[in-house]
């Protein structure tokens, strides 16, 4: 965020919203927009094609004590107007003097939050109906959590192809969802609902060097300190389209970002010094796609893999059972990426002598297999259909 006060457009009203009754007719309820329990943070530019969704997607929901923070960055396109043709008092909006960046945006939202609970909506995504409520109720319950997300499903829209969704499956528990912080983002961030209060007094903001991995630096830096959980059924959805920025050289770009992420965790926390051909492995083992072409490549994985599990094994940095999960995981990852490039007895030796080097109990290493079947099975493509829930 620049030194400098950023000027800004602030639209705010002072209607009150209007809601159905059981019964059917209309009443008029007032909510206190200075001290909502929820604030709804937006970040928008140049998002016209999917912004007002977004923006129903928030009206829509059966839990009312909330307030969406819009801060545009300086849209180009008719973004600001869009929004501003919902008179709904609890929208407020925020506006950048230039183009700053999602990172300064996204900050410039926790600062302006106002809700006791911060839930993060991007201008594509939506959230289910249930989303807040759900969201609100499980926080209350829980003190000692700090955010909570959610599976979510992942709306795939192609130029001249019928839509498709899947549904991606979360580590659920914290020391899950920790371990899995190493090798993916375990927490879909069109879904994550914050203790506004816990990251405010543990100075916690995103960090400009990470681009469009920020909420991924976020979660890797927080998870020192704080607790999260993921709700295992899916509370909002992700839109991919061909005008999203995490695409082409973008998505490469926010893949080094994500590779700086698991590294920064992996040294901090299991106090490894990553040289440059062992953080070459870890990408080829984390970031898809992932291409391994010979039983030599595949061995030295699993070599790294192992010493992984050992500095784990030593240091206690994460859950030890949550971590071997993990691991048999991405073994499992690499090889299926392995076996088509590699003959049967050549794989076959391979993936033995590699599991052996790894060196996972035999429960774990089973209940990591089973977990990923059914995971597969779930997150399965499918063609996408109305959800009324959404």
């Amino acid at each position: 965020m620049p030194s400098a006060p950023i000027k800004h457009l602030r639209q705010e009203t002072s209607l009150p919203h209007r809601r159905p009754s059981p019964s059917g007719a209309t009443t008029v309820e007032v909510v206190d927009t200075t001290s909502p329990q929820v604030t709804v943070g937006m970040a928008t530019y140049n998002g016209a094609t999917y912004l007002a969704e977004s923006i129903t997607s928030i009206l829509s929901q059966n839990f009312q004590d909330w307030e969406l923070l819009i801060v545009d960055d300086n849209s180009a396109d008719n973004s600001v107007e869009i929004i501003s043709r919902f008179s709904d008092s609890r929208i407020r909006v925020l506006r950048n003097s230039e183009n700053y960046g999602l990172v300064a945006t996204r900050n410039r939202i926790m600062d302006e939050s106002r809700g006791a609970f911060l839930a993060w909506l991007d201008q594509d995504d939506l959230a289910s109906k249930d989303r807040l409520s759900t969201q609100v109720q499980f926080l209350e319950s829980n003190s000692h959590i700090s955010a909570c997300g959610s599976f979510t499903e992942t709306l795939i829209e192609q130029d001249g192809l019928p839509p498709q969704q899947r549904l991606q499956v979360l580590p659920t528990s914290h020391r899950d969802i920790r371990a899995a912080l190493p090798f993916l983002n375990p927490m879909a961030c069109n879904t994550v609902t914050m203790r506004t209060q816990d990251f405010r007094e543990r100075n916690l903001k995103f960090r400009p060097e990470f681009g469009n991995s920020l909420d991924y630096d976020m979660w890797s830096q927080a998870s020192d300190r704080l607790l999260f959980e993921n709700i295992p059924h899916p509370l909002g959805a992700y839109r991919v389209h061909p005008r999203q920025t995490s695409r082409g050289g973008a998505l490469q770009l926010m893949n080094q970002h994500a590779m700086r992420v698991q590294v920064e965790l992996i040294e901090r926390s299991l106090q490894i010094p990553v040289s440059t051909d062992q953080r070459s492995l870890h990408a080829t083992a984390t970031i898809a796609p992932i291409e391994i072409h010979d039983a030599g490549q595949l061995m030295e994985i699993a070599s790294w893999l192992a010493s992984l599990r050992q500095a784990n094994l030593h240091h206690r940095a994460f859950d030890v059972e949550s971590f071997d999960k993990m691991l048999v995981r991405q073994w499992t990852t690499c090889l299926l990426a392995a076996h088509p490039m590699m003959s049967t007895a050549l794989f076959t030796r391979a993936a033995a002598r590699g599991t052996k080097r790894i060196h996972p109990k035999a429960l774990t290493t089973v209940g990591s297999l089973m977990s990923g079947v059914r995971r597969r099975r779930i997150q399965r493509t499918r063609p996408a259909v109305p959800r009324a829930d959404l």
